[in-house]
C-alpha cells in the first residue's frame, strides 16, 4: 500500500475507533473494527503457508482457552466477547514479528500527524465545551458514539477527543507516544513527541495517564547515559508534570485508597478505585472465597457482580490486568509470571519497555479482548518493535564489519 493511503487509513482507523456504524446482536461495531483487519494485512508481510505452521500452536490456544472454565449463563455476552478476542489475537499472532510493507518515515509521519489532529480537536473540544458552553462538542460522534455518550459532569469536564471517555484518550495517547519513541532514528526522549503528549494530556487530566507516561520516561531515562544537561532537563520534565499530577488529582489519590467505599455505594468514587480497588476486591473474591481457580466464562462478570456484590451498584470491571485474572484463574497468574520472568531474561531494551508498557495499558483499560485495545496497544506498538530490532541489527552487522575490517588492515 502507498503511503497516502496508509496514512488515511491509518488516521481513519485511530479517529474512529468509538465510531458506531452498526449494531448486530447487542455488539456495537465500529468503523475501526471494519477497518483494522485490512490495516494489517496493508501493514505486514504475512505469508500464510510460510508462518501458519509455525502459528498453530497460539492460535489454537486462541480458540480454546476461554473454554477451559464453562459456567456460562449469558450466552449471547459469551459470544460477543469470545468473538472479539478471537478475531483480535488472531491478528496478533498473525502480525507479530512479520516484516512490515510500510518505510519508518511514513509510519512516524502518520502517527505525529495524528497527535496534531488530536491537540487540534482537544483545544477545539475545550473551548467550545468549557468556555463557550456548547456541550454538543463534548461527545462529538453524537448518537453514533460507541457504547454510550458521556456526560461532562461524569467526565469532571475533562476533554476526550473522540473516544468514550479522557481515559481512553490517555490509552491512545501514551502509546503513539511510546511507538514514536522507538520509531526514531536516534533514541530522543526529550523531543516535541513528548511535548505535544503533555499538551494533549493538560486537556485529559487523566491520572493514569500522567502516571504511565511518568513511568515510561523515567525507565527509559536509567537506560540511558545522557551528558548531565540533558539528563537535568528532562528530570525537570518529569517533576513539573508530578508536581501537575499532584495539584490536580490530590483528592483523588485519597479517594484511591478508600477501601470502604467498595460497598458504600457512594457517588463520589475516583477512577482509581474503579480501576484498582474495585477489581481486585471482586477478583480475590471470585478466585480464593469462591473458588472459581479457572476463573468465569467471557462474558459473565456482570451477572456475577449483579448476584454476588449487590452492596455496589457498579457490575463491569474496567481494569483488564484484573478480568484476565477473573476470566482465567490461576492460568492468569502464569501468564503474568511468564512476562515478569521475559523481562528479566531478555536482554532487548525494547521488549522490556513494550512489557512496561504492556502491564500499564492492562491497568488503563477493561477491554483487552477487543480488536480496538488491540490496535493501539499491541500492532502500533509492533510497529516500532520490528524497525528498532532491525536498527540494532544493522548496527551489530556494522559493528562487525568495520572489526573484520580494521583487524584485515592490521
Amino acid at each position: 500500500m502507498k503511503g497516502k493511503k496508509w496514512f488515511l487509513l491509518t488516521v481513519t482507523i485511530l479517529i474512529s475507533l468509538h465510531l458506531k456504524i452498526a449494531k448486530v446482536a447487542n455488539f456495537d461495531i465500529s468503523l475501526a473494527f471494519v477497518l483494522i483487519p485490512f490495516w494489517v494485512f496493508s501493514t505486514f508481510q504475512i505469508n500464510s503457508k510460510q508462518h501458519i505452521q509455525k502459528e498453530l500452536g497460539y492460535l489454537a490456544l486462541i480458540f480454546l482457552l476461554p473454554f477451559v472454565s464453562l459456567n456460562i449463563t449469558n450466552w449471547v455476552e459469551f459470544f460477543n466477547t469470545y468473538a472479539q478476542f478471537v478475531i483480535s489475537y488472531f491478528l496478533v499472532v498473525r502480525a507479530f514479528g512479520k516484516p512490515l510493507k510500510v518505510s519508518r518515515i511514513v509510519i512516524d509521519n502518520t502517527l505525529y500527524s495524528f497527535q496534531k489532529i488530536l491537540l487540534i480537536v482537544v483545544l477545539i473540544q475545550f473551548f467550545f465545551v468549557i468556555i463557550l458552553g456548547y456541550r454538543t462538542f463534548f461527545n462529538l460522534f453524537g448518537e453514533y458514539q460507541l457504547y454510550y455518550q458521556l456526560d461532562l459532569e461524569i467526565a469532571k469536564y475533562r476533554m476526550k477527543g473522540f473516544y468514550l471517555e479522557p481515559s481512553y484518550l490517555g490509552f491512545v495517547c501514551l502509546n503513539v507516544y511510546w511507538t514514536r519513541l522507538y520509531l526514531g532514528k536516534t533514541f530522543k526522549l526529550l523531543n516535541l513527541n513528548l511535548f505535544i503528549t503533555l499538551g494533549i494530556l493538560f486537556f485529559v487530566n487523566s491520572a493514569f495517564a500522567y502516571v504511565s507516561l511518568s513511568i515510561i520516561v523515567y525507565l527509559e531515562l536509567l537506560s540511558l547515559n545522557y551528558k548531565n544537561k540533558a539528563s537535568s532537563l528532562i528530570l525537570f520534565v518529569i517533576f513539573l508534570f508530578t508536581f501537575i499530577f499532584l495539584i490536580f488529582f490530590s483528592n483523588d489519590l485519597f479517594l484511591f485508597f478508600r477501601l470502604n467505599e467498595f460497598s458504600s455505594g457512594s457517588d463520589d468514587i475516583s477512577s482509581g478505585f474503579m480501576r484498582v480497588t474495585l477489581p481486585f476486591k471482586i477478583v480475590y473474591k471470585l478466585i480464593f472465597e469462591d473458588g472459581y481457580y479457572l476463573g468465569l466464562t467471557f462474558g459473565q462478570f456482570d451477572s456475577y457482580v449483579e448476584k454476588k456484590m449487590m452492596g455496589f451498584a457498579e457490575t463491569k470491571i474496567s481494569n483488564s490486568f484484573f478480568l484476565i485474572l477473573g476470566y482465567f484463574g490461576l492460568i492468569g497468574f502464569i501468564i503474568y509470571g511468564s512476562l515478569i520472568l521475559n523481562y528479566i531474561k531478555t536482554n532487548s531494551k525494547i521488549i522490556k519497555s513494550f512489557i512496561i508498557l504492556s502491564f500499564l495499558n492492562l491497568n488503563n483499560s477493561g477491554a483487552f479482548m477487543t480488536l480496538q485495545y488491540v490496535f493501539v496497544a499491541f500492532l502500533l506498538p509492533f510497529l516500532a518493535i520490528k524497525y528498532y530490532e532491525n536498527k540494532i541489527i544493522n548496527n551489530n552487522s556494522s559493528s562487525q564489519r568495520q572489526k573484520w575490517s580494521n583487524s584485515n588492515l592490521q
